[in-house]
C-alpha cells in the first residue's frame, strides 16, 4: 500500500501531522479492499467489429517494364483498280501486257476463227474423214474388204451366245490341248514344295561287304557299286553276323573316291550294329548323284575278333 512519507525539510509539526493522518487513512482503506484473486479463463472472442474506412492512396509505384511487341497483323487488301470501259481485244500473240485498268466481270472477247486456233478453214479435215469411213481398200490396206468390220456391220450387233465347246478340248475330244510341263511356269517346283516328305517312300541300298563267316580285313575298295537315282542321303548303317572284339570296326563310304562320312561309320566291339554306336556316323555329303560310283572301305577290325559278314546300307529319298 502506498504512503505519504513526511517531509522532513519542513518544521511545521502540524504538516507532519497531516500526513501520518493520510497515511492512517490509506491503511484502514487497504484493510477493508478485497484481496485480487487469481486471474480467470480467457473469455469467448467477440464478434468481428464493422470494416473501418479506406485509408489514405499510398504513393505511386515504379513504373512496369515494357511488354514483348505483339505479332504483325495481316496485310491489308490492296485498293482496287480504275475498270476500263475499252472493247476487250482479240485474240493473238501473247504477252504480259502494260495497261494499269481492270477488266470487268462481264466483258467478252470475238469469237476465234478457224485460222486463229489452226483449224482446218478449207475442210481437208473433214473430206479425210468421209473418205477414212468408206469400206475401200486404198484406204485400210486391207486386200479383202470383206474381213473389215466397221460402223453399221450387222455383225456387231449380233448378240449370238457361245457353243460350249470345253469338252473338245479334253483328251479325248475332237480338239485336244497338250500343255507340256515346261509351259506352266515354276510347275516342278510347286508340286516338290506340295508333296509330303511322310508320302515320298524312302530309298535304300544294302550291299554285302564280305561273305558271313570269313574274318573281316581291313582294306579300300573292299565292295563298289553305283547308285540306281539321284538320292538325297539321310541316314547310314552298318552290320555284321559276327560281332567285332578287343576294338571297334570302323567302315568308310566314298562317292566318287572321296568320303562322304565326317564321322566315320562304326560297330563297337561286343556289337553287332552300328545304332548302337557311341560315336554315331556323321554325313558331311548328303547328294548322291545318279549313277554315282560307291565304294566302301574297312579302316579298322577288332583286334581280337575281327568280326564277319558287313553289309553297308544307304538311306535317303529320292533327289
Amino acid at each position: 500500500m502506498a504512503t505519504i512519507p513526511p517531509n522532513r525539510e519542513v518544521g511545521d509539526q502540524g504538516h507532519i501531522d497531516d500526513h501520518n493522518a493520510i497515511n492512517a487513512k490509506l491503511a484502514e482503506l487497504a484493510a477493508i479492499l478485497p484481496v485480487a484473486g487469481p486471474q480467470g479463463e480467457r473469455g469467448e472472442r467477440g464478434e468481428r467489429g464493422e470494416t473501418g474506412g479506406v485509408g489514405p492512396a499510398g504513393p505511386q509505384g515504379i513504373q512496369g517494364l515494357q511488354g514483348v511487341p505483339g505479332e504483325r497483323g495481316e496485310q491489308g487488301l490492296p485498293g482496287s483498280a480504275a475498270l476500263s470501259d475499252a472493247a476487250p481485244q482479240d485474240l493473238g500473240t501473247a504477252s504480259a501486257g502494260i495497261g494499269t485498268l481492270a477488266s470487268r466481270a462481264d466483258h467478252v472477247h470475238d469469237m476465234p476463227s478457224a485460222a486463229d486456233v489452226g483449224a482446218d478453214a478449207a475442210g481437208t479435215a473433214s473430206s479425210a474423214v468421209s473418205s477414212h469411213a468408206a469400206v475401200t481398200t486404198s484406204v485400210h490396206g486391207i486386200s479383202d474388204t470383206a474381213n473389215l468390220v466397221y460402223t453399221g456391220d450387222s455383225r456387231l450387233s449380233d448378240a449370238r451366245t457361245p457353243t460350249a465347246h470345253a469338252s473338245s478340248h479334253g483328251s479325248a475330244g475332237s480338239d485336244p490341248i497338250t500343255v507340256a510341263q515346261s509351259q506352266v511356269t515354276n510347275l516342278s517346283t510347286d508340286l516338290a514344295a506340295k508333296a509330303d516328305a511322310a508320302d515320298v517312300p524312302p530309298l535304300l541300298i544294302g550291299v554285302a561287304c564280305s561273305d558271313e563267316t570269313t574274318d573281316l580285313e581291313a582294306g579300300t575298295a573292299v565292295v563298289t557299286f553305283r547308285v540306281p537315282a539321284a538320292m538325297t542321303l539321310t541316314g547310314v548303317r552298318a552290320s555284321v553276323s559276327t560281332a567285332p572284339t578287343g576294338a571297334n570296326l570302323i567302315v568308310d563310304i566314298n562317292e566318287g573316291g572321296t568320303s562322304i562320312l565326317s564321322t566315320k561309320l562304326s560297330i563297337d566291339a561286343g556289337e553287332k550294329t552300328s545304332t548302337t554306336a557311341a560315336t554315331p556316323a556323321v554325313i558331311s555329303d548328303t547328294a548322291l548323284a545318279d549313277d554315282a560310283e560307291i565304294t566302301v572301305d574297312i579302316d579298322q577290325i577288332g583286334s581280337t575278333v575281327a568280326g564277319a559278314g558287313l553289309k553297308v546300307w544307304l538311306v535317303g529319298v529320292p533327289a
